[in-house]
C-alpha cells in the first residue's frame, strides 16, 4: 500500500534548515514514482509494458501515478497481452504483439502490455482468462462503465474505467492478430488515427525481437521433428527452379509471346513479387515484371537479351550446386520439377489468408500454360477439378490442398515409375512426428509410406510442419513467426 505523506511542518526560524526539507521531500516524491511500477509521466512512450499487481490501477481503474509513464486518460485504450513464459503458444505471438508494439504509431489512443499469468495468476484468473495466449482490449464503453466512488476519486482514481471490449485466442500466425486490431479499428473500438505499420516494417521488428533474450523466453512451438541439416537449402531450389521457368518453355508453341499466355506468366511475377521469401529477391521480380508489362508481345530474342540485361542466370543440372535438396545423380530425378514443387510451397506459406487461393490459382495457370511436362500438366488439370481446387477459401486450406496433391503424385510415381525408388509420403515419421494421429505413432506397423492415407494424418500438425519448413530464413510478414533462427 501507498503510503500517508504528511504535511510539512510550518516555517521556523532561521530559513536554511526548512529549505534544506523542502528540497529533501521534493527530491523523495521525485524518486518514490520513479521507483515504483508507475513511473514520471514524460513524454508519450512506445513499447510494451509489463505489467504486475497493479493491473487493475493502470488499465481497468487508473489511478495516478500508475500510468506506465505515458497517456492514461479517457481516450487511451490498452492492448494487453495475457501470456505464461513457458507457454509454446505463447512464444509464437509474442513477436507480433511486440512488435505492434514497439511500431504503431500513437500511445495516445492505444498501448500496449504483457501480464504474466504465472506470477500473477490471481490477477488473471480475476479477469477471466482462461487460456494463454490471449489478448484483450480494455477501453472505456459508456453504456458498461462501472461507477467510480468518490471516497476512490479523493485517492486519485479517475472518474472512469475501463472494460473489456473484445478479445483474440485465434491462429497462431502474425496475420490473425493484424485482422484483429484492424476490425477492431474498423468497428470503432480503436480511434481512427491509429497507423498501422506497413508488413515489411512488422516483419523486420518481429525478427529482430526473436534474436533478443525476452524473444527467446519459453518453450519453442515446434512442429519439426528432426531439421534437416541444410535447413535454407530450398532457397537455393526455389531459385534455379523460378530462373529455368522464365525460359524452359515460354516459346514452345509460339514464335511470340503476347495476349492471354504474357497475362498469365506477368500474373505469376505479380504473385512471385509478392510472396518470395526474400525481400530483395521480391523486389528483383517486380522489377521484371514492369519489364515485361512493357509491352503487349515479345519475340524470343528480345525476351531473351531482357532477361539476360535482368540479371537472368540459367541453373546448372540436378547434380551441380544449382540444387541443394533437390540435388540427384540420378536422370529424371530432382532438378528442376523438384524444385518447382519447394517454390509452390513457398509461395503459399508466404501468403496470406485472403491471398492464398489466388497463389493457388496462379500456380495452377502457370502449370497448365508454361510447364514443359504436357501429360504432368493434364494429371495436375485432372487433380484440380477432382479435389476442387477452386474451392479452397483460406491459407490453411491452401496449403493442405497442394500438400495433398503433392503426396497423390508421388504415390501415382511410385505405382506407375519403376525406373525410380519408391517416393516416401511427406513428411516421415521422423521429420514430424505430431503430423501422424496418436494411432499410427503408437502402431508397431508404423504410417502407409508408399499411399496417401487420409486419416492418417494431423493436419493441422501438417500445416503448421509446412509454414515452419517454408518460412526458414523468410523474412515475410507471414512467415516471421514461424521463421526459427536458431535452426540455421
Amino acid at each position: 500500500e501507498e503510503a500517508d505523506v504528511l504535511p510539512p511542518e510550518p516555517p521556523k526560524k532561521g530559513g536554511f534548515k526548512m529549505d534544506y526539507m523542502v528540497i529533501a521531500m521534493v527530491m523523495v516524491a521525485m524518486i518514490i514514482p520513479m521507483m515504483s511500477n508507475g513511473g514520471p509521466r514524460g513524454p508519450p512512450r512506445l513499447g510494451v509494458f509489463e505489467l504486475d499487481q497493479n493491473f487493475y490501477k493502470t488499465v481497468m481503474y487508473p489511478e495516478l501515478p500508475w500510468d506506465l509513464g505515458g497517456p492514461n486518460d479517457i481516450n487511451v485504450t490498452w492492448a494487453v497481452f495475457f501470456h505464461k513464459p513457458y507457454c509454446g503458444a505463447c512464444r509464437r505471438i509474442r513477436p507480433i504483439f511486440h512488435a505492434l508494439g514497439n511500431k504503431v504509431n500513437s500511445s495516445e489512443h492505444i498501448r500496449f502490455a504483457s501480464l504474466d499469468c504465472v506470477k500473477y495468476r490471481v490477477f488473471c484468473q480475476r479477469a477471466g482468462v482462461d487460456k494463454e495466449p490471449t489478448i484483450r482490449l480494455y477501453g472505456y464503453d459508456k453504456e458498461k462503465a462501472r461507477p467510480v466512488a468518490p471516497s476512490a476519486k479523493k485517492k486519485g482514481v479517475a472518474a472512469f474505467s475501463r472494460q473489456p471490449l473484445s478479445q483474440w485466442q485465434g491462429v497462431l500466425i502474425a496475420y490473425d492478430v493484424m485482422e484483429w486490431f484492424l476490425g477492431l479499428q474498423y468497428h470503432g473500438l480503436i480511434h481512427e488515427d491509429v497507423e498501422w505499420p506497413d508488413d515489411d516494417t512488422l516483419a523486420t521488428a518481429m525478427l529482430e525481437y526473436k534474436q533478443t533474450k525476452d524473444g527467446q523466453r519459453g518453450e519453442k512451438l515446434e512442429v519439426i521433428t528432426q531439421w534437416s541439416d541444410d535447413p535454407m537449402g530450398y532457397l537455393t531450389d526455389i531459385d534455379a527452379s523460378f530462373q529455368m521457368g522464365l525460359v524452359d518453355d515460354i516459346f514452345a508453341d509460339s514464335p511470340v509471346l503476347s495476349g492471354k499466355r504474357l497475362t498469365l506468366l506477368l500474373n505469376f511475377l505479380d504473385v512471385v513479387a509478392h510472396t518470395y521469401p526474400i525481400k530483395e529477391q521480391r523486389e528483383r521480380v517486380a522489377n521484371l515484371r514492369l519489364l515485361l508489362g512493357n509491352r503487349n508481345e515479345w519475340k524470343e530474342k528480345a525476351y531473351m537479351q531482357q532477361l539476360r540485361s535482368w540479371g537472368h542466370k540459367e541453373p546448372g543440372e540436378p547434380h551441380t550446386d544449382s540444387y541443394r535438396w533437390c540435388r540427384s545423380n540420378q536422370e529424371g530425378v530432382g532438378g528442376y520439377p523438384c524444385g518447382l514443387w519447394l517454390l509452390f510451397h513457398t509461395m503459399i506459406s508466404n501468403s496470406d489468408r485472403a491471398h492464398a487461393p489466388l497463389t493457388l490459382r496462379t500456380i495452377f495457370e502457370w502449370v497448365q500454360s508454361f510447364y514443359g511436362c504436357i501429360e504432368c500438366a493434364a494429371n495436375f488439370n485432372e487433380e484440380w477439378e477432382e479435389y476442387n481446387g477452386d474451392g479452397v477459401t483460406d491459407h490453411m486450406d491452401t496449403v493442405l490442398w497442394l500438400w495433398k496433391v503433392h503426396n497423390l503424385v508421388r504415390e501415382r510415381l511410385t505405382l506407375e515409375d519403376d525406373t525410380v525408388s519408391p517416393k516416401l509420403q511427406w513428411p516421415t515419421m521422423e521429420q514430424c512426428k505430431n503430423c501422424y494421429t496418436e494411432q499410427v505413432q503408437n502402431s508397431t506397423a508404423g504410417p502407409n509410406t508408399e499411399y496417401w492415407v487420409d486419416q492418417e494424418w494431423q493436419k493441422d500438425y501438417v500445416f503448421a510442419y509446412i509454414q515452419e519448413t517454408f518460412c526458414q530464413g523468410s523474412d515475410t510478414f507471414v512467415c516471421a513467426a514461424f521463421y526459427d533462427p536458431s535452426a540455421n
